[in-house]
C-alpha cells in the first residue's frame, strides 16, 4: 500500500492544528484525510517536530546499517562481554 504523505507531511498536518489554531475538521478536508487518520497519525507521532522525524529515520537507517554490516556472532560476542563485564566476571 502507498503512503499519500511521508511522515514529514503528516506532522506538518498535525502542526497545523495546533499552531495555527484550525480546526481537525477543516483541516482533515484540505488535506483530503478522514478525522480517524488525523487522530491515528497524532497518536503515532505525538508531539514530534518535523526536525526530530528526520533524525530518528537518519538514526534509523545508521543502526540498519550498522546490523547490516556486522556478523551476528559478533553482535551477541559483544552483548556477552558486556554482560560479562558488568557482572564483574
Amino acid at each position: 500500500m502507498k503512503k499519500r504523505f511521508s511522515d514529514e507531511q503528516v506532522v506538518t498536518i498535525l502542526r497545523e492544528v495546533d499552531t495555527q489554531g484550525k480546526s481537525v475538521e477543516d483541516t482533515c478536508k484540505r488535506h483530503k484525510v478522514s478525522v480517524q487518520t488525523f487522530y491515528i497519525w497524532s497518536r503515532r507521532f505525538g508531539s514530534l517536530q518535523e526536525n526530530e522525524v528526520k533524525r530518528f529515520k537518519a538514526d534509523l537507517l545508521a543502526i540498519n546499517d550498522l546490523l547490516a554490516s556486522q556478523p551476528l556472532w559478533n553482535l551477541v560476542h559483544i552483548d556477552v562481554q558486556g554482560w560479562e563485564a558488568a557482572l564483574g566476571a
